[in-house]
């Protein structure tokens, strides 16, 4: 003990010097630093959690990590900070163990040798946690991501939050103005003022309102180079001002000359950012600074339209008073007028029409205010518009007019509004629009009432066959949409059953292929009035492949009991059979063959359905087929045949079944020319395994298995190589697309070179050059595809491997023309080093649209290249800068 007592430090200095050797040798001395700033310097005592919030930021990288939270905190503050310099009281409030730490830290540590371990001062400190403020509140930068209640903020969730928003402005006046390296802390201050995506500064405000304008000014005015900086989604400081409705930072901005007028962002300018954040006493400010009151641009357009947005009344009487053009056009919603009723502000509306608004301004989605306020539903501000003289049958705009638009409307007062368009004669048969005219866009709605609105406008006379609009007609809408009940009441209106037109071609077609629960009904009550169950036309073809491909067997049922022709052709699928091999319906299938459909049908997509179901991979539907003597060679459609076409969908189980009826395996069409070919450019290895062993021609399999980027594909070049040595195209195949172990599997089995080198070169594959080099490869025009590359590294290979720098060919003559032409200097200077002849570099260079060109030249020029044509060549392109450079070099 007392062997022990006599080692003990005589001094406290050596105590606590001994302690931050102990942290230095443990690893943590960097993060020990910044915590002793932390517990000399910051406002307030720090608690557990706290600590670790503060090492969870990363200084460097200034981002803050919730991962590299300690989850033993205590023993974790004490494995960093060694307990000689701190305690954790029972509050779990962590602090310095004695007063006579802070005199050390203060001021004899950095007299001592530890001090080189860290460094500490005052002006350091604040700058420190002023960064690990400023950095922890920028996490929050997501909407969200704080309560929705302004007074509560999850302090358990995150510790440091409210210290850091309430603190860091103090920290940020204490740093030192005559220290010049303050830029890191005051940029994070900026990024967090500026920050565009506004949620940052928005949530630091959340969690603490703060009250320093003098920070603002400091910080934001006196370190930016210009106030009016362009940039970002709002464009300039004083917009985003506006934006937040700070008009202490607005007004700050004005002072120190903010271009009240500056235009850009999102919202155009200051003035219109104010108004549609409906901050009245900022637009007061702004306008008695001049602000432009009809300034355009910007999402709304001008100030008037966006506070006609934001609903503020009293914004839109102070621009009117302001001299706001109540007529102007552009932005979003055309126009004031249109603005205020899109938003169903009738006050704002009625001040507008005192204000002489044209009531009939044409512009924007909706064409007009009137159609806006129809379709929205706001009864009130249409009876206004139409008060005030609104052309009821004004045409434009997504639905054509106003009629159409209130047809359409899912709004609870809809049918008020068709009564009281009607009433002030509306054209009930007025063409245009999304629904060709009302009566059809009453059809596609599901509002409730639908039903009483059709009926409303066949009383007004509607033509129920009157064609155009998405559906073609009422009827084939109502069809498609499964509204029963308006089929029953157009068909009564004597509705054309047949009439045909539109994406499905007849309302038959367009009823088999509805999803709605309903359409069996419908399709029986079509039927019921004379439907001809075999019309032609549309996406479909008829209405028995529609029924077919929306895998509805009751409806195909119902069709064939009508007669339906089972093998009518047409159609995206030909006919109904291919149409259920594609879907896969093996109980519609087998109900078609019972009708009689011809197996081996000709037509649509796929060419047959053998080929569209082994495609699909349906192996029952392909068994069916086979079993009623489907061609299992017919050739046709995108795949050639059924084997290409399951080959290519890497359907194994297909493959053999058809292997099992005798397919030709060597059948050549479509797209990739054979199965093989196929399955290796898909890189299907058990199906390239089958084919090979069922004594496949290999013909350009490799070439394909070389060429594709599937992860089977050295697998398959290794499997095609073991059965059979004509390599054709595969080794330059494999070089242009980089697959080093193709190449290399390729030369061990004695692959010819061809243009290998070439096709490498031009994709700057210098690892695949090396090794066609260390196999003999034979230069060719290597050297002037590596220069088109642009890969000098690769260039640089090949000369050292003696390739002719003035080897001749090719579309650009030789390597030094190519490298001239593509701007390339660095390959230019190589070259020439290596003796490259100018031939007509000079002019190639003179005639390249490269950035690098007049350096080129320059180059060329030193070396005594003629000038030739160069000059002719440069004065066609336009290159001034190197005609004067060679007109100074000819009168020289």
């Amino acid at each position: 003990m007392r062997e022990a007592l006599k080692r003990l430090p005589d001094t406290l200095e050596k105590t606590y010097t001994l302690a931050i050797e102990r942290m230095n040798k443990g690893g943590h001395v960097k993060d020990a630093g910044q915590l002793l700033m932390w517990l000399l310097y910051a406002f307030e005592p720090l608690s557990i959690a706290q600590v670790t919030e503060i090492l969870a930021v990363d200084l460097e990288d200034q981002t803050f990590d919730p991962d590299m939270r300690s989850l033993e905190l205590e023993n974790g503050t004490y494995e960093i900070l060694d307990s000689t310099l701190i305690t954790v009281d029972v509050e779990k409030v962590v602090k310095l163990a004695h007063n006579s730490v802070k005199e050390f830290l203060t001021q004899t540590h950095a007299e001592m040798h530890t001090s080189k371990m860290f460094k500490i001062n005052e002006d350091l400190a604040h700058a420190t946690i002023c960064q690990t403020c400023v950095i922890y509140l920028l996490q929050f930068n997501k909407e969200g991501i704080l309560p929705e209640k302004e007074d509560t903020f999850d302090e358990e969730l995150y510790p440091l939050g409210i210290y850091a928003a309430e603190h860091w402005p103090s920290h940020m006046q204490n740093l030192d103005d005559e220290v010049p390296d303050h830029k890191t802390a005051k940029d994070l201050v900026i990024s967090l003022l500026k920050d565009s995506s506004q949620f940052t500064y928005v949530n630091w405000i959340r969690i603490n309102a703060p009250d320093h304008r003098s920070i603002f000014e400091h910080v934001l005015l006196e370190n930016l180079a210009d106030v009016n900086a362009q940039g970002g989604q709002y464009g300039n400081a004083l917009q985003v001002a506006c934006l937040r409705g700070n008009k202490e930072m607005v007004q700050l901005l004005l002072e120190h000359k903010a271009d009240v007028n500056a235009q850009g962002g999102e919202h155009g300018n200051a003035l219109q950012a104010a108004s549609i954040e409906g901050k009245k006493d900022i637009v007061q400010l702004l306008l008695e600074h001049k602000a432009d009151v009809n300034a355009q641009g910007g999402l709304y357009g001008n100030a008037l339209q966006a506070a006609c947005l934001s609903g503020n009344k009293d914004i839109v009487q102070l621009l009117l008073e302001h001299k706001a053009d109540v007529n102007a056009q552009g932005g979003h919603y055309g126009n004031a007028l249109q603005a205020a009723t899109q938003m169903g502000n009738k006050d704002i509306v009625q001040l507008l029409l005192e204000h002489k608004a044209d009531v009939n301004a044409q512009g924007a989605e909706y064409g007009n205010a009137l159609q806006a306020s129809s379709f929205k539903g706001y009864k009130d501000i249409v009876q206004l518009l139409l008060e005030h003289k609104a052309d009821v049958n004004a045409q434009g705009g997504k639905y054509g007019n106003a009629l159409q638009a209130a047809a359409v409307s899912e709004s609870r007062n809809r049918l008020d509004i068709v009564q009281l368009l009607l009433e002030h004669k509306a054209d009930v048969n007025a063409q245009g629009g999304q629904y060709g005219n009302a009566l059809q866009a009453a059809t596609v709605s599901w509002s409730r009432n639908n039903l009483e609105m059709v009926q409303l406008l066949l009383e007004h006379k509607a033509d129920v066959n009157a064609q155009g609009g998405q559906y073609e007609n009422a009827l084939q809408a109502a069809c498609l949409s499964g509204h029963k009940d308006i089929v029953q009441l157009l068909l009564e209106h004597k509705a054309d059953v047949n009439a045909q037109g539109g994406q499905y071609g007849n309302a038959l077609q367009a009823a088999a292929v509805s999803w709605s629960r309903n359409n069996l009904n419908i399709v029986q009550l079509l039927l019921e009035h004379k439907a001809d169950v075999n019309g032609q036309g549309g996406e479909y073809g008829n209405a028995l492949q529609a029924a077919c491909l929306s895998e509805r067997k009751d409806i195909v049922q119902l069709l064939l009991e009508h007669k339906a022709d089972v093998n009518a052709q047409g159609g995206a699928f030909g006919n109904a059979l291919q149409a259920a091999s594609f879907g896969g319906h093996k109980d519609i299938f087998q109900l078609l063959l019972e009708h009689k459909a011809d197996v081996n049908a000709q037509g649509g997509e796929y060419g047959n359905a053998l080929q569209t179901a082994s495609w699909m991979g349906s192996k029952e539907i392909v068994q069916l087929l086979l079993e009623h003597k489907a061609d299992v060679n017919a050739q046709g459609g995108a795949f050639g045949n059924a084997l290409q076409a399951a080959s290519f969908g890497g359907h194994k189980d297909i493959v053999q079944l058809l292997l099992e009826h005798k397919t030709d395996i060597n059948a050549q069409g479509g797209e990739y020319g054979n199965a093989l070919q196929a399955a290796s450019s898909k890189g299907h290895k058990d199906i390239v395994q089958l084919l090979l062993e069922h004594k496949a021609d290999y013909g350009n399999a490799l070439q394909a298995a070389t060429v594709s980027w599937s992860r089977n594909n050295l697998d398959i070049v290794q499997l095609l190589l073991e059965h059979y040595t004509d390599y054709g195209n595969a080794l330059q195949a494999a070089s242009l697309r980089g697959h080093k172990d193709i190449v290399q599997l390729l030369l061990e089995h004695k692959a010819d070179y061809g243009n290998a080198l070439q096709a490498a070169s031009s994709e700057g594959h210098k690892d695949i050059v090396q090794l066609l080099l260390e196999h003999k490869a034979d230069y060719g025009n290597a050297l002037q595809a590596a220069c088109l590359s642009g890969n000098k590294d690769t260039v640089q290979l090949l000369l050292e491997h003696k390739a002719d720098v003035n080897a001749q060919g090719g579309h650009y003559g030789n390597a030094l023309q190519a490298a001239s032409w593509m701007g390339n200097n660095a390959i230019v200077q190589l070259l020439l080093e290596h003796k490259a002849d100018y031939g007509n570099a000079l002019q190639a260079a003179a005639a390249s649209e490269s950035r690098s060109n007049l350096d080129i030249v320059q180059l060329l020029l030193e070396h005594k290249a003629d000038y030739g044509n160069a000059l002719q060549a440069a004065s066609i392109h336009g290159n001034q800068a190197i005609v004067q450079l060679l007109l100074e070099h000819i009168a020289m």
